[in-house]
């Protein structure tokens, strides 16, 4: 029968032959393999190649002082797990253990030494080792699991999102009558809140998972913070009202500058209206005000509620991925406790802060965002971006559409060929090319992930046989990420459009083509 004692091994750091080998027979008679070094570079050296459980290591060394080598041992990641037996026959004092255990000894023992004492301490301390290796394997589970969890919702926002685009955009090109029957109406309206409904929710933990991974980008540019706030309340303003609930609004009547994604900004404040609303009653309130503090260039949101507050242990666990708060029976849903966790990602990747606080329950709650401002130069606001005018006459494009997804393809022929595009589809990369080598079109919307060429060789080689200047190319993907968008303008595109393509963007996007 094996000896569990074989399973460890253990390395003798001492520079005396007689002590050295008086330890290592004590532990090899108790079953233990045993490793010797008599400097710190040999321990060292050993350390990598036996890989032992435990060391016991003197202080007095020739090379080096044990205590400072201990404290080298414990800082290095791959060796942090190793027991350190720190020994002394000279530094007796308790202001040497004291000193030998805080550099990073496990224990401190005072030679001489004997056998039995040397044993148990050895035994407790491989006790130890076993049990932190178990910590350490589940640690190691357990972060499997949470990334094949992101993984998972990854994946699942993604595939959730390619159906959902196509159901969206189907329904806004939906025809409908000069007069349409009220039930029908109603209906509509139904139908298109739910789509909205379920497109913010693929979108929340699409980013959430995101957001866990580090692979989400933000587009910074100078923003208008109090106009965000302002166009978002206002956005809000009817869906909260229907619940019976007053929305007020303090902004300052100055712009409110800060570097940042204005869309992702808007997203944010969008999530605390959405919470708020969703932890109160008809006839509560839901005051967001906005206070610019130019002394210390930071601005100052606030979004409180009058609702039913928050015990004080949740206040704790609040912004982490779905949190749950049980509203009681009765209640709306709390939906999937994603929301303050994407807030909170958000708002620290622009170099802020998210704050939340509730006197208890039936006192309502309050989430502040807290975010650096910016002071320009010259003193000057930032020039408005250009917009492009509603009445710009579009001009007509032969336009070719590359994606294996055929429903979204012919959606989008729909949706163009209505506004007096000539349109044109191919589902994969190979047929993609034939069908612009015959039709010569002048804008090409061509998915990423296409099957038989992928859509970053389909657009070089569209670059390299009809020209660089002789088209538009559109990217169009499910992963909008910088080093995404990267590849795409290296390959060629001339803009990237994330999925599910948002028409009105599309639009736009066209626009802008023919303004230039």
């Amino acid at each position: 029968m094996t000896n569990p004692s074989q399973e460890y091994t253990i390395l003798n750091v001492d520079d005396h032959d007689a002590g050295r080998y008086a330890k290592s027979r004590i532990l090899q008679l108790a079953g233990y393999r045993v490793v010797e070094a008599a400097t710190g570079a040999d321990a060292l050296r050993l350390i990598r190649e036996a890989k032992p459980q435990l060391i016991l290591l003197d202080v007095k060394l020739p090379d080096v002082d044990g205590i400072q080598l201990c404290r080298t041992i414990k800082s290095d990641p791959l060796n942090a797990h190793v027991m350190v037996l720190q020994i002394s026959a000279v530094h007796t004092t308790r202001a040497d253990r004291i000193h030998g255990l805080e550099c990073g000894a496990d224990t401190y023992l005072i030679e001489p030494i004997e056998a039995d004492e040397l044993l148990a301490t050895v035994n407790a301390l491989l006790r130890l080792y076993d049990r932190e290796r178990e910590n350490r394997q589940l640690v190691a589970q357990l972060r499997n699991a949470d990334r094949q969890k992101d993984d998972f919702l990854a994946a699942l926002a993604h595939e959730l999102r390619n159906p959902l685009g196509v159901v969206s955009n189907a329904f806004d090109i939906l025809p409908e009558t000069q007069t349409p029957e009220p039930v029908s109406q109603e209906l509509r309206d139904i139908i298109n809140r739910q789509i909205s409904l379920m497109s913010r929710l693929v979108d929340d933990l699409l980013d959430v998972s995101r957001i866990a991974r580090g692979q989400i980008g933000l587009a910074r540019e100078p923003c208008d913070f109090a106009a965000i706030v302002q166009q978002t309340v206002d956005d809000y303003r009817a869906i909260l009202e229907s619940n019976g609930l007053e929305l007020k609004l303090e902004v300052p009547s100055h712009p409110v500058w800060v570097l940042g994604d204005c869309t992702r900004l808007g997203q944010s404040i969008s999530n605390l209206l959405q919470n708020a609303g969703k932890f109160t009653s008809a006839g509560d309130t839901v005051t967001v005000k906005l206070v610019d503090i130019p002394d210390d260039q930071r601005a100052v949101l606030s979004v409180r509620d009058t609702g039913i507050g928050m015990e004080s242990d949740f206040l704790t666990r609040i912004f982490e991925p779905f949190s749950q708060f049980d509203p009681g029976i009765g209640r709306r849903q709390a939906g999937l406790g994603i929301g303050l966790s994407l807030v909170k990602g958000l708002i620290e990747l622009h170099g802020g802060k998210v704050h939340a606080r509730s006197e208890g329950p039936g006192h309502g709650s309050e989430i502040t965002i807290r975010l650096p401002t910016q002071k320009f130069a010259d003193g000057r606001d930032p020039a408005p971006k250009s917009t492009i005018a509603d009445a710009d006459a579009l001009a007509c494009y032969r336009i070719l559409v590359i994606d294996d997804n055929s429903l979204a393809a012919r959606t989008l022929q729909i949706f163009l060929a209505d506004k007096g595009h000539q349109v044109e589809l191919a589902v994969t990369g190979p047929q993609g090319l034939e069908k612009a080598r015959q039709c010569l079109p002048q804008v090409v919307l061509c998915d990423i992930g296409l099957p038989g060429l992928d859509g970053y060789s389909v657009a070089r080689q569209l670059r390299q046989e009809l020209g660089a200047n002789k088209m538009f190319l559109i990217a169009v993907s499910g992963y909008g990420q910088e080093e995404d968008q990267e590849r795409a303008k290296s390959a060629g595109f001339d803009a990237y459009l994330v999925k599910p393509i948002s028409l009105k963007d599309l639009e736009k996007l066209l626009a802008e083509l023919n303004r230039q």
